[in-house]
């Protein structure tokens, strides 16, 4: 079950770009959070 190099490393960088996104996401929210609480 070898996988192809170029197909890896898609998967690699699609889950890169999720992880990245939800990071943002999540500093975002926290960042509105205590804008609208401060």
């Amino acid at each position: 079950m070898s996988m192809d190099v170029k197909e890896q490393e898609t998967t690699y960088n699609g889950f890169i770009k999720v992880a990245v996104r939800s990071t943002v996401a999540i500093v975002a929210v926290l960042v509105l959070m205590k804008i609208f609480l401060a």
